[in-house]
Parts: structure tokens; sequence; C-alpha cells
């Protein structure tokens, strides 16, 4: 339950073993590798990865084209045999050449559809016209116009051109317009389109062609129906080769690992015969990776060194099973610094307790649990999503117990009977709708007695670190007047006999003397020293007593909620008639689930501000450097036992 211990690690090998080296390293997937510039004789290896980021975005690109067509998950299961098996002997690029050929076709058949439905649509206005497109074009003594005007406007057009020597055609109407072909005069023309234009008249041009346009209508059908029919082809096509996409994804996922390694190699050193591998390791790993090196490549050497002062250790969370899904909340806020306190096991208590205060219902803690469990029974995918669920299947546990102890199953559910509710009452130490002020009290102790144990935390730790002088002389006195505070309380409101009130005072007069003393030592100048003394027993006593104790309020304020909601929504289900209440049954449950995932989405986040704001900024030193292995990486495929 603690920092992982890191390593430094050098391998030295020939260079005929680089590619077989990485390989290897990459399969382990527990050396860090890293960029140095030591030793300063040994030279950089600049390598192009430009072709394999053009294949990878290309299998992507074909991928999704495919995703209509594939007719299974898209996740692969594999073992290694068979991860290896799937790519051998695959030829993508001849695959993706033949699957962007049909894509093409896909698009030049959908353009040209887009084309005749335009042309069919700016058609068939004009099919009941009895004549050759061809006989539209203008003869020596008349003019043929096309187009459309508004139909409200139709009755005064006609009206108007009666002092026209003209033709006019009605071909068809809408809900606006009115469609209509027009022959006059050449003589007459420009002072018909001067009517025109005042009549919001719209010309319409057609192609001049020697066919009736009812038969440039079926002409258009029959084309599109080839097209629809090359359409069915290419997708029943596309449906047998979608059954290559396992080798396709396993193929991108190699690919995807390649490029790691050829990327991997500009942090190498190198000579023209050797090169050097550095990186880091967890300590635990080193006798697995001597093993592995020794068997497989005999001729290469290992070294191992204790990072020095001056660099940067990368952090890995090393916790026992029970802690470990709590690392998604230390992982939220920021990894420890090497070699200071991990919190995940300490606050692990801590958030079960808050999150299931919060709650306070056992009906909701079985339906949190349940639907955890089930979710991991599922879930095959990135280890954060599972160890969120395990946090959730602990703390649903726990939420079962804080709400059989508080007498709140789904809010009062099983008051409505009596038998039920004496069973229920017998494990009841208090009910916090009945008494607040309990609950109230319980919250504010907790806090307090998480934030002491931050400050403690803090204080054994610069023990062991022989970081004395503020051990001594920050963290004690602090340690000391926050417990001589609530203690001075419950003297003065009687709680604790007054024989003690001299203990109290000692406490404190010898908290505020080392606060005194460290400011002294740490500040310069009588000004500085003597606001500093002040403003730190102010933060002492406002912040960290006050301020910090009072934030655990939200813990009542939230448990409450929870409580009152779901009695609430009882309350009102069971004030409707008996038939109306069975057939709302599926919306009384609904309305409970939902109320779950309110107060459990509010119960989640404020447990983690607790812990972020109240409880790690009394001890938490953080860093940026996480430990990331090079190993291998999966999209689409999921090694079985890996």
């Amino acid at each position: 339950m603690a920092i992982a211990r890191i390593k430094k690690v050098r391998i030295l090998s020939y260079q005929e073993n680089k590619e077989r080296l990485l390989s290897f390293l990459q399969n382990q997937g527990t050396v860090q590798i890293i960029s140095t510039k030591e030793p300063d004789f040994l030279e950089n290896i600049l390598v192009d990865t430009s072709y394999l980021k053009e294949d990878l975005k290309s299998i992507k690109e074909i991928l999704d084209f495919l995703k209509p067509y594939i007719e299974f998950k898209t996740e692969l299961f594999l073992t290694e045999e068979e991860f290896n098996l799937l790519v051998r002997g695959f030829d993508f690029k001849g695959f993706i050449s033949q699957i962007k050929k049909i894509k093409e076709e896909f698009r030049d058949l959908e353009n040209r559809k887009q084309a005749l439905l335009k042309e069919k649509e700016a058609l068939a206005v004009w099919g009941c016209l009895d004549l050759e497109l061809g006989q539209l074009l203008p003869t020596r003594y008349t003019e043929t116009i096309l187009g459309y005007l508004p139909r409200k406007r139709y009755a005064k057009f006609l009206n108007e051109i009666g002092s026209f020597k003209l033709y006019v055609k009605e071909a068809c109407e809408d809900r606006s317009n009115r469609y209509i072909l027009i022959v006059c005069l050449i003589e007459e023309k420009e002072k018909l389109f001067s009517l025109l234009e005042r009549f919001n008249f719209v010309f319409i041009s057609l192609p001049y062609r020697k066919v009736k346009v009812r038969d440039i209508l079926k002409e258009i059908q029959e084309e599109m129906l080839i097209i629809e029919e090359r359409f069915i082809t290419l997708k029943n096509e596309l449906v047998t080769l979608a059954k290559a996409t396992p080798k396709l994804m396993a193929t991108y996922d190699y690919l995807l690992n390649l490029r790691q390694r050829q990327q991997i190699q500009e942090n190498l050193k190198v000579t023209k015969t050797t090169f050097i591998v550095t990186g880091w390791i967890q300590e635990k790993n080193i006798p697995s990776l001597k093993k592995a090196l020794d068997f497989n490549f005999k001729d290469s050497m290992l070294f191992i060194n204790d990072p020095s002062i001056y660099e940067v250790v990368p952090v890995a969370l090393e916790n026992k099973r029970l802690f470990r899904p709590f690392e998604v909340v230390t992982e939220v806020f920021g990894v420890p610094r090497y070699g200071w306190i991990d919190p995940t096991a300490y606050l692990t208590i801590f958030f079960i307790l808050s999150l299931g205060l919060c709650l306070t219902d056992a009906g909701y803690g079985i339906i949190l649990a349940l639907g955890a469990y089930l979710g991991l029974k599922r879930w095959h995918g990135s280890t954060t999503i599972k160890k969120l669920l395990q946090l959730f299947l602990i703390c649903g546990l726990f939420t079962v117990f804080t709400g059989a102890i508080f007498g709140s199953w789904f809010g009062n559910l099983l008051d409505k009977n009596m038998w039920v509710k004496s069973i229920k009452d017998k494990v009841i130490i208090f009910d916090p709708l009945k008494q607040p002020l309990n609950f109230l009290f319980l919250s504010l102790g907790f806090g307090f007695l998480q934030i002491l144990f931050g400050l403690f935390l803090r204080f054994i730790k610069e023990l062991k670190e022989g970081i004395y002088f503020e051990a001594l002389f920050r963290e004690l006195p602090s340690i000391l007047i926050q417990l001589a505070l609530p203690l001075g309380l419950l003297i003065m409101f009687g709680f604790i006999s007054k024989g003690l009130l001299w203990i109290v005072l000692a406490w404190l007069g010898l908290g505020a003397f080392l606060i005194s003393l460290y400011q002294f030592k740490t500040q310069k100048g009588f000004a500085l020293r003597l606001f500093w003394i002040i403003y730190g027993l102010y933060g002492i006593i406002a912040g960290n007593f006050l301020a910090d104790t009072l934030s655990f309020c939200r813990i009542f304020a939230l448990g409450l909620t929870t409580s009152l909601l779901a009695t609430a929504i009882n309350e009102i289900y069971f004030m409707l008639p008996f038939f109306l209440r069975a057939v709302l049954i599926p919306g009384f449950i609904l309305v409970h689930l939902l109320n779950l995932a309110i107060n459990l989405l509010g119960a989640y986040v404020h447990t983690c501000r607790l812990q972020y704001l109240e409880f790690f900024t009394k001890f938490f030193e953080g860093q940026q450097e996480v430990f990331k292995p090079f190993k291998k990486e999966f999209e689409f495929v999921r090694l079985k036992g890996g």
C-alpha cells in the first residue's frame, strides 16, 4: 500500500538485436524507456514513421466505412497465437484498395442518383406536355418560354396578357405556383418579359433534346432502377468483404505497436555496433527481466541503479487488492511525489464511509452493488472503468449497512408493512430524519477525525524522513490545537469534567508557542514574524478546525436529501388509488432509480471533493511524472490472459 520502488535500468546490446529486443521489452511491458543525453559520445536515431501513420489512418477510415456491414462486435477477444494468425499473410493494402474502389463507385453512383433526382424534379411538372424538348427552340417568328408564377396572381396575369398575340399552356400547379408554357411573337418578346417580371414570373430552362418529357422521365426511372440494383450488388459485396474486418482490426493493432516500437528508437543511444536502452522499472519486476534477458539475449548486459536525487522519478501506485479500486480517486487528483505518501489506502475507509453516509439507503445500496457487480461481469475494457465499478461495488455494500442502521430502505417503503417494520427497527441505531442533530454531529465528528488523521500522516512522514523541524514546529502544534479546541467545547457544554481544562489550556499554549518559534525561525523581520504567527493560528482555527470540518456538513445534507426524496416518492405513490398504483409500478421504480442516479452523482462528487480539498491538502505532495511502461496497446483486440 505505497508508491512502487523504481530503479533505473540500462540495457547494452548489439545492433542486430535492436528490433528483437524492443519487441521483447514491449511484450514484457515493465520498462518505461526514456530519452537521455548521456553519454554524450553516443548518437541518437531518427526514425520516419509517417508511412505507418498513413496506413493506420487508411485502415481506420475503411473500418468506419464498413461498420454498417459488420455482423459481429467491434472488439476481438483473441489469444496471442490467434492474433498473430490473423495478421500473418493478410494483404491489408490490397484489401483497402478493393474497398476504396467500391467506396468510390458508391460515391459516383450517389452523385449520379442525386443528379437524376434533380433532373426528374425539374422535368416532372412538364410531363403533361405532348411535345419534344427540341420544339422549344426559338423560331424565326416565335419564342417559347417556360416558368411559373404565384397562383394567386394567375387570374390577373391572364387578364393582362389579353392584348398579346401568344399561346399559353398550363402544365401543372402546386400549393404556391402555377407552371405554364408561353409561345409569343418575337416582336412582343421584350414587352412580354417586362410584364412577366412584374408578376414575379420565374423562368425555367430545359435541355433541348429531340425527345418528349415523359420519355426522358421514363429513361430517368430506368436508370434509377439500374443504380439501385448496383447499390444492392455493392452492399452484398461489402457484407462479404466485411467478414475479413477481424484481420484488418488485428492488423491495425499490429501496426500501432510496430509504430510505437519504431518511435521509441529515438530514445535510444547508438554506436555503429551497439545500442543502449535507458529506462525506469519497478523493483519487483527486476528479477523477471533479468531472467528473461539471460535466456533470450545472452550477449546483452543489464545495469540497475538507484535514481539520483536530481532525477524526477515516475510514480506507479502499488496497492493491495482491497485498495486498488480507489486509485481512480487518487489519479484524478494527481500522483503523489515519488517517495512521499500514497493516499490511496488511507482515503479508502474515509471514502467508503463518506459515500455510504451520503446515500444512507440500504435499498439503493443493494441496487448500486448489484449494478456494479453485473457491470464487472460484462466489462472487458479499460482498467479505469473496472476499478470504478469495483469502487461502487464496495461502497454499495457498505451503503446497505449504513441504510440498515439508519432505517432507510427505499426511504420508508418497508414501513408500509408493520411486521417488516418491526424487524427493520430492531437494527436501527437512530433515524436521521427524526434525529437530524445526531446525524449532523456524526458527520462533523467524522470530518474532524479525517482532517486530524491527514495532519498526523504528514507529521509521521516528516519524522521518518528526518524533517524534524517542520514536524515538531509546524505539524505538531496544528495537531495539538485541533485536539484542544473540540475538548474545550465539550468542557464548555459540560460533557467532560472541568478538571481537564488545564490540560486543554496547556495544549493550546504549547501549540501557540511552537507555532511562534516556527515563524520566528522561517520569517525575517519582526512585523512579518508577528503577522505569520497570528495568521498561522488563525489558519489552524478558522481554516482547518472550523471551515474544513464544517465542509463535512455536506454529508449530513446529502444523506438527508436521499432519504427525504425516497420517502416523498413513496408517500406520493401510496396516496394514489390501488388500480392506478398497479399501472404506475414501472414509473415508481423508474423514479426511485432516477433518485439513486442523482444522489449517487452528488455523493461521488462531494465525497471526492472532501478528499481533495479537506484531506489531501493536509499531507499530499504531487508531481506530473507518471510511470508509463513501454508495452503493447490495443484498440480493437483484447488478448485473452493478457
